[in-house]
């Protein structure tokens, strides 16, 4: 909206919605933070840049520093009339680092926001066991160095299914939510390569790091650190200090963002 002398002009606000991948290895995680380069700043800049507009992003996840993502979502609006949004997507794809991508940019209703309209997200956690540790995936696994027993990690994971109070794996955060009930609609060990596996995690919303202290309780109840009595306890605990070990951020991927329309 701009005002020329006596007259208001209204100017259409495009709602543009896109889809992302990154290596966060590098990054202080999504958002713009003074310790470092973000997934956010780069993008930002970069089109601001190149729309000659001060525009700001939006985003379905504020990913921790080294976390990675597939499936990112976010949103941002833009006066610009006529949009070729492939041609956007594949300039924009061309002086982006290569630790980032574009893989979709499309036109979504004014109202739509990445984080309110979002019903779900996915997150799959690599781990690599031992004698499978490599060079090459370091950057994106977990290498524990005793043996894990997967049963048990199955067993522990069949407790946090459903709907519960998830207090106890969220750490403290700058602006905490105020709905610590969750529901995980599944929770599974998936067997990768030889050696490695992948913890798959979804859920209607997930708080503060929780589905790294989902991860670490699990896998400590797979190598023995905890029993899983001690575990079950935890959701009636609702104390952070109760919990095992936040997992490391470096083998988390936000694979999903659901929407209600997908």
């Amino acid at each position: 909206m701009q005002n020329k002398g006596n007259s208001l002009i209204i100017i259409a606000m495009k709602n543009i919605k896109c889809t992302l991948k990154y290596d966060g290895t590098g990054y202080f995680g999504w958002q713009t933070a003074a310790e470092g380069p973000t997934i956010e700043k780069v993008l930002t800049e970069l089109l601001r840049q190149v729309l000659q507009e001060p525009l700001t992003l939006q985003a379905a996840s504020r990913t921790d520093a080294g976390v990675h993502a597939e499936g990112q979502v976010i949103n941002f609006f833009t006066e610009q009339e006529a949009l070729d949004l492939q041609r956007l997507q594949r300039s924009l794809n061309r002086m982006l680092p290569k630790t980032i991508q574009i893989t979709q940019m499309e036109e979504a209703h004014e109202s739509f926001h990445p984080t309110l309209n979002a019903i779900g997200k996915e997150y799959h956690y690599h781990i690599a066991l031992p004698n499978a540790h490599s060079p090459f995936n370091r950057h994106y696994s977990w290498y524990l160095f005793t043996p894990l027993d997967r049963q048990k990690v199955r067993d522990a994971m069949e407790l946090f299914k459903g709907t519960h109070d998830f207090t106890t794996f969220c750490n403290i955060s700058e602006s905490p939510s105020s709905n610590t009930e969750c529901t995980i609609t599944r929770f599974d060990l998936i067997e990768k390569e030889e050696g490695t596996i992948s913890l798959e995690i979804c859920g209607d919303h997930f708080l503060y790091k929780m589905a790294r202290n989902l991860v670490g309780t699990v896998i400590y109840v797979g190598l023995g650190k905890m029993s899983l009595e001690d575990a079950k306890e935890l959701l009636q605990a609702k104390d952070r200090k109760r919990a095992a070990v936040t997992a490391p951020a470096h083998a988390l991927f936000l694979k999903k963002v659901n929407y209600p329309y997908d």
